[in-house]
């Protein structure tokens, strides 16, 4: 896979800062708060498929289980630091709980090249084109298909020709992320892990997407298939009991030192139909593909968000 890395924007070496945003919605207007809105309701081109089952986003609760969710996404945060302590990268992480709407981030300044998990602002854009009625959807099915479950450049390069100029930056903007932009292309995405996690956020919660196309987009990204050595999070192999899980990852490791990393997607709660959005971007100069200390943190969110949902106090 070839990708051509955009400038970085890198926080300042050794500082270290933890973020948390309260279950409660921040009604002073801070804009460190999560923005989640309540959704409203090539040849072969492949059909519309019936949606699979996406509940339907629930308002944000303020209840002592969502008091007791953001306790554990802490803790979890604080596991991730420790697990991470002495890694040889620049890195970020952040982690949102959708239904109660907290957020947990550790590095929220840093940010990076995010490679092809910026692929997912175009498949995003070039969606809501659809949802307009611009251009049928049998136009780019077969392209968006190959950008979620095989990560192709030239069809994330081609569904970006049928994009207005600015649709990639209105997508951000609507998902409520603070500082990343786009200018013309993925391939210029610069992205720090909080706002790639409210992207996910605002589409898994219906806000950029009608219900139809979003079922449609999430499907995809649960077949998401990764070249052994290059994942950060798990691929499609991945399953765990009662959850859906999907992600578009990000790498560039074509010229060698640094490499650029990024996991990014969602672990779905079928029973609650709870959401939850974890990110982590790194920056390393390790060569070794398999260094395992970036595969250490998608196991310590899946505990964690077991331990959320084990609690039963937010229904």
């Amino acid at each position: 896979m070839s990708m051509r890395p955009a400038p970085l924007a890198i926080a300042l070496a050794g500082t270290l800062l933890l973020l948390v945003t309260a279950c409660a919605p921040d009604d002073s207007g801070a804009r460190s708060a999560v923005s989640i809105a309540t959704a409203t309701p090539v040849e072969t081109p492949t059909p519309l498929p019936t949606p699979s089952p996406t509940p339907t986003p629930v308002p944000p609760r303020d209840s002592p289980g969502c008091t007791t969710r953001l306790a554990l996404a802490r803790q979890m945060a604080q596991d991730i630091e420790v697990a991470l302590e002495g890694y040889e990268a620049e890195w970020g992480f952040a982690f949102i709980d959708v239904a109660c709407k907290g957020t947990v981030s550790i590095h929220p300044e840093y940010s990076q090249y995010a490679a092809s998990a910026g692929k997912i602002v175009s498949v995003i854009a070039v969606l809501q084109a659809v949802q307009r009625g611009d251009l049928p959807l049998e136009e780019v099915d077969q392209s968006v298909i190959q950008i979620l479950t095989l990560s192709l450049d030239e069809p994330a390069d081609y569904i970006e020709t049928f994009l207005e100029p600015g649709a990639l930056n209105a997508v951000l903007d609507q998902a409520g992320t603070l500082s990343a932009r786009i200018d013309t292309t993925w391939r210029e995405t610069n992205i720090s892990a909080t706002d790639l996690a409210r992207l996910w956020a605002a589409l898994v919660n219906g806000q950029l997407l009608n219900e139809e196309l979003t079922a449609y987009l999430l499907k995809y990204t649960r077949e998401t298939v990764i070249p052994e050595g290059f994942e950060t999070f798990p691929d499609s192999d991945f399953e765990l009991d009662g959850y859906r899980y999907g992600q578009k990852a990000g790498y560039f490791v074509s010229d060698g030192v640094p490499y650029f990393f990024v996991g990014a997607g969602y672990l779905n709660h079928e029973a609650t139909g709870d959401y939850f959005i974890p990110v982590i971007v790194i920056e390393t100069e390790i060569e070794d593909l398999l260094d395992p200390r970036r595969f250490l943190v998608f196991p310590v969110v899946v505990d964690y968000v077991e331990q959320m949902v084990a609690t039963g106090e937010s229904r």
